[in-house]
């Protein structure tokens, strides 16, 4: 396993040391190299590069292959220290947070089955919780982090007490301190076991013991609390291997423990076994630096050279002897063709060595990433020189209303003038096949749609070879896009009209009445954004003012004051605003300069101010920066900064803060698990968030499936929807959500009272489902219904339409997609006079005839204008629809709703079917 501290005895070049920790202006431009698992690493200043399977490394494994060459981690700058062991990968950044890739274990506040609790990341996340940290290091299936307090903390696997705590807790992906240690200065994990060098010199170890990896003299099956390991002061490096572990002492001489079965100690005693249960000294002296593989071990000598001891089955030994090497070799040898070397790092059967001028060497397992390029066979038992690592740098700009230029090249990390030959393949996701395949490093996209578009350029060698991946997020090129609100609906056009519909009992059209609205009128030009909240909206224009309209009683609106507006106001004290959202009683802003903007209700101390006072204008947001996008819900708010994490503030009664706890904060706290991130959106009472994969999380409420995970449970942390598509978009409404993929097709899930999920049906799921025939480039979701935009610039409604909100000329809802501004204004209205008939009545404009359907029987062709429907069974809902077609029979509208007859008698036991179909709304906001 790697020794992530790098310490050099005798030259004492010192990279960490314990207490306040900064890292120097040296440092950021030195190379270290690190090993393990079947990958290396190697960093220069803060930027990480990787070798091997590219699926470990970050990228999507269904489209990268095996990186020989080191390629940049798909992760971003800012890069300190690489640790990886088993499945797990550990990356600590330059401001003490800790990120993972791999399995974290389980964390209890998941919601669903056991296998749905662990936590298991095939991207780079944030460890939850962990800041301040000064040394990482991953096991085999755990991981230590080291904080600048001297404190370790420890996640993962825990059956035999490798991570502190008590057997009975077998897994936490949660860090936890680890008692019984302090004053630590460099840390170590190896196969279920764990080791902390303090500043006094000593050794303690916990977890497996089994092997006498612990160094007590003993074979006791664990130790939960830490232990002091035998015989060993003034140690100055410690390093765990698989079953065995190294240490060096500040005198330079070695000292090794544990399963010395293959020699990677020392040469054991038949008549005492396989392992050496004490630390027992190496013969080897002026040593500055050790690392453990898996069944070998590595010294650096202060003169330069490279030693090697225990299995060469993978010619980790260097000896050039070819691929049949010996299993057993307890004596050192040097590692030949090697010197001057200032670093080393040990795999699991593979090597580096680094030299004075930076040049890297590797050795052992190709399938190790040496990181020298394709080659032949399985071992390489001479060192080779380390290609140098490669990067893809890839940027786009605006060429046209909707066109697009990307351009990308491979370069050399070492020296970025040289770019070597590559065939780079452009692919837009939901495009299905490559749009540029060749040597040419620009590429050009016309008549994009109006949605996110995410480009993804992989480079390939002369021979086929995976070399490095790119993935880019181009905003949308089109202004149009749709906000609804609880019973109102806004609509901005690709000309910045901004148009509105629905429910104006406060003024939230905006258009100077409180008049509702059948359909869109135009309200303001010039709008590049809207927000629709429960009886208020705002709207920024093209000078980076934000505007608002409708309710205030709360102070919602901004404007300094409670007095509702019925026509646009200027919000106060915020200028160049990039992003906002106004849901419930409160708003909020992005500036350009990345801070927050908070104003209206605070009653649960969604405005992040601290306390719980309400503000009539906007407040500044002190405890947060470098913030993206804002979404507000029903007293809780979130943000998602730069960085790609997402944070939370506020109401938290139903986990909708998202971090694990259902306590109610005042200040910002961090939405735990989660990363990557490109979208956020806010239901009253749940959250969603969209990574760059385009996977859906969503936490909080859920009484109606609105998180899409298959159940009903709230979660106090992101779970994953089964939404299986590369999503691009989506957007949270009362209690359910909706969202488009890459192949424009639309999903929908969660509350279904009034048909907004647009299914057809007025049943609830609580499993993402595509609905057919219905494409989309914007989406929406609002109190109980839903809207679309589709690639022609059309809008779509499906729900509720009790005051006109879905904008079709009528006040009838639909449970399928009816058009906005529709001339023909077709209306379905469906009551049951008794047990066994439907009273149906329909009406439009502009049309020859009418068919109705029932459960797609046809019951009337014609004008339709009333109809009844008779001979049904008692209290069964049916589903109705009516088609309307113009003089050449073409059928132009269409409307559906789902009603259900009335009990033969009363019953018991029916209250909530009868909620279902008879109530004006059941869905219970607490």
């Amino acid at each position: 396993m790697r020794p992530i501290q790098k310490v050099m005895i005798g030259t004492l070049m010192t990279t960490m040391a314990w207490g306040a920790w900064s890292m120097s202006a040296a440092y950021a431009e030195e190379t270290h190299i690190y090993a393990g698992g079947q990958l290396t690493f190697v960093t220069m200043g803060t930027k990480a590069f990787g070798s091997g399977d590219g699926g470990a490394l970050g990228y999507s494994y269904s489209t990268t292959g095996y990186a020989y060459v080191p390629t940049e981690l798909k992760l971003s700058d800012d890069v300190r220290k690489i640790s990886r062991s088993g499945l797990l990968t550990l990356v600590l950044k330059t401001d003490g947070t800790v990120w993972a890739m791999g399995k974290q274990g389980k964390d209890d506040a998941y919601n669903g089955s056991e296998l749905l609790k662990n936590v298991a990341y095939s991207d780079w996340k944030p460890v939850y919780g962990l800041t301040g940290v000064v040394d990482i290091a991953a096991g085999s299936d755990h991981a230590l982090a080291l904080k600048a307090d001297g404190t370790v903390w420890a996640w993962g696997q825990n059956d035999v007490e490798q991570v502190g705590l008590p057997v009975d807790t077998l897994t936490t992906a949660i860090p936890t301190r680890v008692e019984g240690v302090t004053g630590v200065k460099s840390i170590s994990a190896g196969d279920r076991y764990s080791l902390a060098l303090k500043t006094d010199g000593t050794v303690w170890g916990w977890g497996m013991n089994s092997g006498g990896q612990l160094g007590v003299g003993t074979q006791t099956d664990s130790s939960r609390t830490p232990v002091q390991v035998h015989n060993l002061t003034n140690v100055a490096a410690v390093d765990a291997g698989d079953r065995h572990a190294l240490a060096v002492l500040a005198d330079g001489t070695v000292w090794g423990w544990g399963d010395t079965w293959t020699g990677a100690v020392k040469e054991y005693d038949p008549e005492q076994g396989p392992f050496i249960l004490e630390p027992e000294p190496i013969s080897l002296q002026g040593v500055t630096e050790v690392s453990a593989g898996n069944e070998f071990s590595m010294a650096l000598k202060q003169d330069g050279t490279v030693w090697a001891w225990g299995s060469d089955q993978y010619g980790v030994l260097g000896q050039g002897m070819g691929t049949t090497n010996t299993f057993y070799n307890p004596s050192p040898v040097q590692v030949l063709s090697l010197s001057q070397i200032t670093e080393i790092a040990a795999g699991d059967n593979s090597a580096l060595a680094k030299t004075a001028d930076n040049s890297i060497y590797s050795w052992g397992d190709i399938y190790g990433g040496l990181g020298i390029g394709y080659v032949e066979g399985v071992n390489d038992s001479t060192p080779k020189r380390m290609k140098n690592p490669l990067m893809l740098s890839a940027e786009w700009e605006k060429t046209g209303p909707s066109e697009i230029t990307l351009n990308y090249r491979l370069q050399d990390a070492v020296d970025p003038t040289l770019q070597p030959a590559a065939r780079y393949v452009v692919v837009r996701s939901g495009d299905g096949g490559p749009t540029c395949d060749g040597a040419e490093t620009t590429c050009n996209f016309s008549n994009l749609p109006g949605n996110e578009s995410v480009f993804e350029i992989t480079a390939y060698d002369a021979n086929n070879n995976w070399v490095a991946q790119k993935r880019l997020w181009v905003p949308s090129v089109s202004l149009a896009k749709r906000s609804d609100g609880d019973y109102h609906s806004m609509w901005l056009k690709e000309d910045g009209t901004l148009h509105a519909f629905g429910l104006n009992s406060n003024g939230q059209l905006g258009d100077g009445t409180r008049t509702n609205r059948l359909y869109p009128v135009q309200v303001m030009s010039g709008v590049t954004n809207t927000a629709a909240g429960y009886r208020s909206t705002l709207a920024s224009k093209s000078d980076g003012t934000l505007w608002a309209f409708g309710a205030n009683n709360y102070g919602q609106l901004g404007y300094g004051n409670t007095t509702e507006q019925l026509k646009p106001v200027q919000v106060k004290n915020v200028l160049n605003v990039t992003a906002f959202d106004l849901e419930d009683h409160h708003g909020a802003a992005v500036t350009a300069d990345g801070s927050v903007w908070t104003w209206g209700s605070n009653s649960n101390g969604q405005l992040a101010t601290g306390d719980k006072t309400n503000r009539l204008a906007p407040i500044k947001v002190t405890t947060l920066t470098g913030v993206k996008d804002v979404k507000t819900g029903s007293g809780h708010t979130l943000f998602l900064k730069n960085d790609g994490t997402v944070w939370s503030v506020g109401r938290n009664d139903f986990g909708q803060l998202g971090n694990r706890t259902a306590v109610d904060s005042a200040v910002p706290v961090q939405v735990a698990h989660l990363a990557n991130i490109v979208a956020i959106s806010a239901g009253p009472l749940h959250s969603a968030a969209l990574t760059r994969d385009g996977d859906i999380y969503t936490w909080g409420y859920n009484v109606s499936g609105q998180l899409g995970n298959g159940n009903l449970l709230n979660s106090s942390v992101p779970v994953k929807t089964s939404a299986w598509k590369f999503h691009l978009s989506m957007d949270a409404g009362r209690g359910h959500m909706i969202s488009t993929a890459s192949d424009g097709s639309v999903w929908t899930w969660g509350y279904n009272f009034k048909g907004q999920l647009g299914n057809g049906s007025r049943t609830d799921t609580a499993t993402p489902v595509e609905l057919t025939g219905q494409t989309a480039v914007k989406v929406s979701a609002g109190g109980e219904h839903s809207g679309v935009i589709q690639a022609d610039g059309k809008a779509f409604a499906f729900g509720s339409n009790s005051y006109g909100e879905a904008g079709d000329g009528t006040r009838t809802y639909s449970t399928t997609a009816v058009q906005v501004g529709s001339p023909y204004a077709l209306s379905l209205y469906v009551t049951s006079p008794s047990s066994t008939t439907m009273s149906i009545s329909t009406s439009a404009t502009g049309v020859a005839k009418r068919m109705i359907f029932r459960n797609d029987l046809k019951i009337c062709e014609g004008i339709c204008s009333g109809h009844t429907d008779s001979g049904l069974t008692a209290f069964t809902p049916y589903t109705y629809r009516v088609d309307a077609f113009d003089a050449n029979n073409q059928l132009v509208a269409s409307k559906q709703v789902v009603e259900a007859t009335k009990a033969a008698t009363a019953s018991s036991g029916l209250e909530g079917f009868e909620q279902e179909y008879f109530e004006e709304d059941f869905y219970p906001l607490q």
